[in-house]
């Protein structure tokens, strides 16, 4: 859903709002938090919304609605999700790069 929200050119959770379309398919402060990955769409209005302020293609639609049925068919509903979600977007150390060059012999 990040890379849906870049590929569209970042925009803001207002005009993922107008871009949406039908009052209410997706408040600004869902798209908010969508974007900041505090949350995921709850529902297939919500889904939808989103696909269509990012202009994903309607005919891959389906294919994210069955994603969304599937984290709301589990016993936990999008608690899986959500946490796997923001344990990938914790901040990580970056690796150690050594420039040094090696000591003659070693």
């Amino acid at each position: 859903m990040r890379d849906l929200h870049a590929y569209a050119g970042f925009p803001s959770a207002a005009e993922m709002e107008k871009r949406a379309g039908d009052w209410g398919a997706l408040p600004h402060s869902t798209a908010h938090r969508i974007i900041k990955a505090h949350s995921v769409p709850t529902t297939w209005r919500q889904l939808h919304g989103f696909l269509k302020a990012c202009e994903e293609h309607e005919r891959r639609h389906h294919l994210w609605a069955q994603a969304l049925d599937k984290c709301l068919a589990h016993p936990d509903g999008l608690a899986p999700l959500t946490g796997r979600l923001l344990e990938k977007l914790q901040p990580v150390s970056p690796p150690r790069v050594s420039f040094g060059l090696a000591a003659p012999g070693g």
